[in-house]
């Protein structure tokens, strides 16, 4: 693994890490100075442990001046197309839920009192997103409001194209440059990265556990189970779809997460973060509203045609309108592997068996249909296209230097 992707790695980590270490803290009524001690003392361990347990190299430095300024200007035109888009407070889900769960957070003493706006306030949601930000508002209070989930929702938006572009540029440089392009062109990408939602960070967790999935494939290396540990764990910590994304993820690669040498690596990745969700959710939250809604729930939604009907034509239309380059980027991937005579990657399987979990979310939902696909179908396939890209990306770059050879 490269040390600037490492280095990413540890800094979206690191987040998951601070809003752990601080809802846990506001569980034992610690003082916000030994929460803050834990938090550097964490995070230099962290990178310490990244830096010498996984075999990183310094590519970087001999990166070619072509690879560097792409990049360089790229990251630049992402700051200033986040800076120009931005909106002080986000949007709808930003300021009714994730901010709003933060400034009760900020508050040591009335915290709890988050739980008792169980309608639209959503209190059960996972709090990476929240917890962090109240952590940061409340050290720097008097604060300005919309400054610190702005920074964070904009970073996550820019390290999900940097690091598919790390990872891809050595094997096929045009290739990681266009997947750059398909970011840069993707006015819906970017307005979720600056709205200040929860979905880019997901994206990020998501596209960060198959790359550490795959090192370890490569190299064996258990280290990098422990690093897809912390990736799954940060990604159930986010969102709700975070769990199913972590439960599928598991299933598809039990031999390598959890298999005897492995376990308690990928145990000590997640643990953290699924003790955290314990808490909130056995503890402190209500029941959402899919659950709470369940005994509304007609079974026989499953044999419904127009139910299928809708739910495709959804995200057909979403497909589109929010992300054709990946549907020509997945013909052209599936165009070659008929060419080739081969299977998709197990990956790319892994990321339909997700969509197709979202699918029964929907087939049995106790909400009307059409509002639930209209509000959030677009969200939950953005979540899943960096990984996407990334496994298309690698896969026929690799295939076509097998071409040149």
């Amino acid at each position: 693994m490269q040390k600037i992707t490492a280095q990413i790695f540890w800094l979206a980590s690191l987040c998951g890490c601070i809003s752990v270490f601080y809802f846990l803290s506001l569980v034992l009524a610690l003082p916000v100075i030994i929460t803050t001690v834990l938090i550097i003392a964490a995070s230099f361990f962290l990178y310490k442990g990244m830096m010498k347990r996984l075999p990183v190299t310094d590519s970087t430095a001999t990166m070619s001046p072509t690879a560097f300024w792409i990049l360089a200007g790229s990251i630049l035109l992402f700051t200033a197309f986040e800076v120009f888009l931005s909106r002080k407070y986000g949007d709808w889900d930003s300021i009714t839920i994730w901010n709003f769960h933060a400034d009760f957070l900020r508050d040591a003493t009335h915290w709890k009192r988050m739980f008792l706006f169980s309608e639209f306030a959503h209190p059960d949601y996972p709090l990476l997103t929240s917890a962090t930000t109240g952590y940061f508002w409340r050290l720097m209070y008097p604060y300005s409001p919309g400054f610190v989930p702005f920074v964070l929702s904009a970073m996550f938006c820019t390290l999900i194209p940097v690091t598919i572009y790390l990872e891809l540029y050595r094997k096929n440089l045009q290739l990681a440059a266009l997947t750059l392009l398909i970011f840069l062109s993707n006015s819906y990408y970017l307005n979720c990265g600056i709205v200040q939602y929860a979905d880019v960070y997901l994206g990020f967790f998501l596209l960060a556990a198959v790359v550490a999935i795959n090192y370890y494939k490569e190299s064996q290396n258990p280290n990098y189970v422990l690093l897809c540990g912390l990736m799954l764990g940060s990604a159930l910590w986010t969102k709700n779809e975070g769990i199913l994304i972590t439960c599928i993820f598991v299933v598809f690669y039990f031999r390598d997460l959890i298999q005897k040498k492995n376990a308690r690596y990928f145990i000590a990745g997640i643990a953290p973060f699924l003790l955290a969700l314990l808490v909130l959710k056995l503890v402190y939250a209500p029941a959402n509203d899919l659950i709470k809604g369940r005994h509304k729930v007609a079974w026989q939604n499953i044999l419904q045609k127009e139910r299928y009907k809708l739910i495709f034509s959804f995200i057909s239309e979403k497909l589109n309108e929010r992300f054709y380059a990946v549907k020509i980027g997945l013909i052209v991937y599936l165009l070659d592997c008929v060419f080739r005579q081969r299977f998709p990657a197990k990956n790319l399987l892994m990321i339909c068996a997700i969509m197709g979990g979202y699918v029964l979310v929907y087939i049995y939902t106790p909400h009307d249909l059409f509002w639930h696909l209209n509000t959030s179908v677009d969200r939950l396939m953005l979540q899943l296209m960096p990984a996407t890209i990334y496994i298309i990306g690698l896969d026929l770059s690799t295939l076509r230097l097998k071409t040149q050879q």
